[in-house]
């Protein structure tokens, strides 16, 4: 599960916070064994990300996050 999370400040209150689960979705190739692209919008200056597991013996690793940012109007 990865849990995104923002604030407008470090340890001010949440704003929004927005969950993704990573599934194995079958198939042979590499590119098709996960999750596909998940798209998911927030808003905030600070953001946490959190990956956790529930499951006991998996072995997995985390890849690269890619984050498309883009300034907002607020200040």
């Amino acid at each position: 599960v990865v849990t995104l999370t923002t604030r407008n400040f470090p340890g001010s209150s949440t704003l929004q916070t927005k969950t993704n689960t990573v599934t194995q979705t079958g198939g042979t190739d590499l590119n098709e064994l996960y999750t596909p692209q998940v798209w998911t919008r927030l808003r905030g200056r600070h953001m946490s990300i959190r990956i956790d597991s529930t499951d006991i013996g998996v072995q997995w690793q985390v890849g690269s996050f890619r984050l498309d940012l883009r300034p907002d109007g607020r200040r």
